[in-house]
C-alpha cells in the first residue's frame, strides 16, 4: 500500500464482548455501518477489523489475535487513521490500554471516535483530552461491571441461574426477571441411568459404552463421550439440588438450590463407591506387571474377566479366568468349566488381537472418511485457515502454559503447609498426587498442541490427510510400552472373548468393536462429471479368530 493510500484509508475496529451478542445482537454490524458512514464524510477508503466476540477486560492482548495483527500493520506504517464507536472497545484495562496508546504515538496515528471526533496524539491538548475521555470510559466500565456482579449476586440468591453452562439433564427456563433450571424430561432420564449404574458396581467404561450404544451425545454432541464428562456427572451436587456461585472480586461463595434430578440414597450410593473405586485403581497401580488385555479380555464360558500371570521360575505367561481364584473366595461365582476356558499364551494372543485391530484400522474406509472429513472441512485446507488455526493453538498453548504454572506453585505452598505443620503426612500425599495427577493432564494436552501446530506448519503434509492417518497408524505399530497401547486399543475394542474348542483343538478367540469397522466398504454410486459418487458401507462389529494350541514351557531334557 502506498503512503497515499495508507494516509486516505481509514481502518475500523469493531468487537464485541460476548459470543451472545455476536450471534444475536447487531452491534457489530452497527460499529461497521459507523465507521463506513464517518469514513465517506472524511472522503477516505476504509478497512474493516472485525474482532467478533472477545473480551476486552483482560489485560492479556494475545487472546485477541486481529487487534494484534492491525496493532502489526501500525508498526510497519500501514496502518495510519483508526475508528471505534468508543474507547472501551480499544481496551478496558490500563496495561493493554497503555501498550496501544504508546504505539499509537509512537507511529503518529490518528484516532477517530464515535461520529468521527478526531484526536491527534501528537498534539498535547488532544493527547491530554484522549487521557482524559479514556480514564472516564474505563471507570465508567468497572463501574458498569461492578453493578453486573452485584445484580448476578441478587439474582442467584434469589433462586435464579446465572451460569453461563447449562449442566446435562437440565433445561434453561425464563421465569420472571430471569432464568431457572428445569429438568429435560430426556437427559434426566439419561443421567438417573447413569448414577444407577455407577451405583450398581458398573464401571465409567462400561457407562461409556452403554452411553455408546443407546447413540446418547455428549453435552458437547459428539458420540462418544469422554470418560472425565461421566465423572464429572456422577460428582456434580447440581443432580442433588444444590448450586453455588463465588464472587471472583472477594472469593466469596454463595449456595442456592435447583430442581433435584438424584435422589440422596443414590447419591451416597455413588459417592461412597468413588472411594472403592479409587481403591481399586490403587491395587491396579501396585502390579508387578503390565498387561495388554486384562481390562478387556473375558472368559467365553462364564463371562468373567481374564487375569494374567507371569513367573520365569514355573514357567507361567498366560491369561486364564479370574473366576477360578474368586470362586474359593466367594461362593456367588459358579464353577466355570476348566476345559472350555483353557489358558492362553499372553505373547501369542496379545500380538494376534494387537496385529489384527492394526490392520483393521488400516483398512478402515469408515475411519479413513472421519479422518478426510475433519481435515478438509470448512475450508480448513486454505492458507488462510491454516494460520487462523495456528494462531488459535497458540492462544490454547498459552492457556495451558499458565495452567502449568499455577498448579506447580501450587505443589510448592502444599510442601509450605506440611513444613510448618499447617496438614499432616497422610494430607500432603493426597494433595501432591492430586497436583501430579493435573500436571501430567497439562503436560499431555501441551504435547498434543505442539504435534498439531506441527502439522499445521506443514501444510503439504497437513493437506495430504491421508498421510497423516496411515502416519498415526505406522506410529502405533512402533509402540513398544504396554500401557500405550492400551490406550489405542480402548480407542475402538470394547471387549475380547476367548473359548477353547477341545475337539478342534484351538482357541476362538473374538474381538468385539465399539464401531462397524471389520469387512466395511467403499461403493462407487455414480458419478458427477469427473468426479465419482460414493457411500461407506457399514461392516461388522464382532470378528472370529482361531489361535492353535502351542504349549509354551519348559523345554524337555534329552
Amino acid at each position: 500500500m502506498s503512503k497515499k493510500d495508507t494516509d486516505k484509508t481509514l481502518h475500523i475496529y469493531t468487537r464485541v464482548s460476548s459470543t451472545s451478542q455476536e450471534k444475536k445482537g447487531v452491534s457489530l454490524q452497527n460499529q461497521r455501518e459507523k465507521g463506513i458512514e464517518v469514513s465517506k464524510r472524511l472522503g477516505m477508503k476504509y478497512v474493516v477489523w472485525n474482532e467478533g466476540s472477545k473480551s476486552s477486560y483482560s489485560d492479556d492482548l494475545l487472546n485477541r489475535p486481529t487487534m494484534m495483527d492491525m496493532m502489526d500493520g501500525i508498526r510497519r506504517d500501514e496502518v495510519k487513521n483508526i475508528y471505534v464507536t468508543d474507547f472501551d472497545r480499544l481496551s478496558r484495562k490500563g496495561t493493554s490500554w497503555y501498550i496501544i496508546h504508546r504505539d499509537f504515538e509512537k507511529y503518529g496515528v490518528m484516532v477517530y471516535v464515535g461520529e468521527g471526533n478526531k484526536y491527534d496524539i501528537g498534539d498535547n491538548y488532544d493527547k491530554l483530552m484522549l487521557k482524559i475521555v479514556s480514564g472516564v470510559t474505563q471507570f465508567d466500565n468497572e463501574q458498569r461491571t461492578k453493578r453486573f456482579q452485584d445484580n448476578k449476586i441478587r439474582k442467584f440468591c434469589d433462586g435464579y441461574y446465572v451460569h453461563g453452562t447449562t449442566p446435562f439433564g437440565f433445561d434453561k427456563k425464563k421465569v420472571g426477571k430471569g432464568k431457572k433450571l428445569v429438568e429435560n424430561k430426556v437427559n434426566g432420564k439419561i443421567v438417573r441411568k447413569m448414577f444407577s449404574m455407577f451405583s450398581k458396581g458398573k464401571t465409567i467404561k462400561e457407562i461409556q459404552e452403554y452411553l455408546l450404544q443407546e447413540k446418547i451425545r455428549s453435552p458437547r454432541g459428539n458420540i462418544v463421550w469422554g470418560q472425565q464428562q461421566i465423572i464429572n456427572i456422577t460428582r456434580n451436587e447440581h443432580y442433588i439440588g444444590k448450586t453455588i456461585f463465588t464472587d471472583k472480586r472477594d472469593g466469596r461463595v454463595y449456595s442456592g438450590k435447583c430442581k433435584r434430578l438424584v435422589d440422596d440414597r443414590t447419591w451416597f450410593e455413588v459417592q461412597q463407591r468413588w472411594v472403592d473405586y479409587k481403591e481399586i485403581m490403587k491395587q491396579k497401580s501396585r502390579q508387578k506387571h503390565d498387561y495388554l488385555l486384562t481390562s478387556l479380555l473375558y472368559c467365553g464360558v462364564c463371562g468373567y474377566l481374564c487375569r494374567g500371570v507371569k513367573n520365569k521360575r514355573t514357567y507361567r505367561n498366560i491369561y486364564y479366568c479370574g473366576s477360578k481364584e474368586e470362586k474359593w473366595r466367594s461362593p456367588h461365582y459358579d464353577k466355570c468349566d476348566r476345559v472350555k476356558s483353557k489358558s492362553v499364551n499372553i505373547d501369542r494372543l496379545d500380538d494376534l488381537v494387537w496385529t489384527t485391530y492394526l490392520e483393521t484400522l488400516k483398512d478402515s474406509h469408515i475411519l479413513r472418511e472421519q479422518v478426510k472429513k475433519s481435515i478438509l472441512d470448512d475450508g480448513k485446507q486454505t492458507e488462510f485457515g491454516i494460520k487462523k488455526q495456528i494462531k488459535e493453538k497458540q492462544i490454547e498453548k498459552k492457556e495451558e502454559e499458565k495452567r502449568l504454572h499455577s498448579l506447580q506453585r501450587k505443589r510448592m505452598e502444599i510442601m509450605e503447609w506440611w513444613v510448618n505443620d499447617k496438614i499432616t503426612e497422610k494430607e500432603r500425599v493426597e494433595l501432591e498426587q492430586s497436583v501430579e495427577k493435573n500436571i501430567f493432564e497439562v503436560n499431555g494436552n501441551i504435547e498434543g498442541i505442539d504435534l498439531h501446530t506441527k502439522r499445521l506448519y506443514e501444510s503439504n503434509r497437513w493437506i495430504d490427510w491421508y498421510k497423516i492417518y496411515t502416519d498415526d497408524v505406522k506410529k502405533w505399530e512402533k509402540i513398544k510400552d504396554i500401557q500405550k497401547k492400551k490406550d489405542v486399543l480402548r480407542h475402538y475394542i470394547s471387549r475380547v472373548t476367548m473359548e477353547y474348542d477341545e475337539v478342534e483343538r484351538v482357541h476362538n478367540i473374538e474381538i468385539y468393536l465399539r464401531l462397524p469397522l471389520f469387512n466395511d466398504k467403499y461403493v462407487v454410486v455414480g458419478t458427477e462429471g469427473k468426479k465419482r459418487l460414493y457411500e461407506i458401507q457399514d461392516g461388522t462389529r464382532n470378528k472370529e479368530l482361531r489361535m492353535d494350541l502351542t504349549k509354551v514351557g519348559r523345554k524337555k531334557k534329552v
